[in-house]
């Protein structure tokens, strides 16, 4: 089984004279990051009890845009799962992308990973869920995706299969302002 994580950057400071590319996360950014990591990692990161690991996930490789907000969100999120922060990969396609962009990094990806943690940006990665999840319905903000927010796609088949067909056999999104 395959596992595709995918985390918008967090909220950024557009009060911050600079470029896009360079703008940074705001302190509410900073803090969604690292308390989405936080979730996730007391969720799925149980310890071995009894000989069985219950609910065990963690990303094999993770994937950011290089821009400034993407990889300090990628950086607040690993450091909240105990995710080695010098493995983090950098994919100047990821920045800007459209949704062909980012299948075509996913399935690139080399087959011994079988969770795959993708940070970037909207409105790609939104479309993204979509193509793999048409059924989904959009919450009354119309955002699937915003700031922060974390999208878990589980599938059957080798990534390098997933730009001609997929089949999902699960997923879950979870906001930052829905966190416990």
């Amino acid at each position: 089984m395959k596992q595709l994580l995918l985390l918008r950057h967090g909220k950024s400071d557009w009060n911050a004279h600079c470029s896009d590319f360079e703008r940074p996360l705001k302190k509410r950014g900073k803090r969604n990051a690292k308390e989405m990591g936080l979730w996730f990692r007391k969720k799925f990161r149980k310890k071995l009890s009894e000989g069985v690991r219950e609910q065990y996930l963690f990303p094999d490789v993770l994937l950011s845009s290089p821009a400034k907000r993407a990889l300090s969100t990628a950086e607040k999120f690993s450091k909240s799962i105990d995710y080695p922060m010098e493995l983090i990969k950098t994919d100047e396609r990821i920045y800007e992308a459209e949704m062909m962009d980012l299948l075509q990094v996913i399935s690139e990806t080399e087959s011994v990973y079988s969770c795959v943690l993708l940070v970037g940006h909207n409105p790609g990665l939104e479309e993204l869920l979509e193509f793999f999840v048409p059924e989904i319905k959009r919450p009354a903000d119309g955002k699937l995706l915003p700031t922060a927010t974390l999208a878990c796609i589980q599938f059957s088949q080798p990534w390098y299969e997933l730009k001609q067909s997929h089949k999902v056999l699960n997923y879950f999104v979870q906001r930052p302002k829905n966190l416990p």
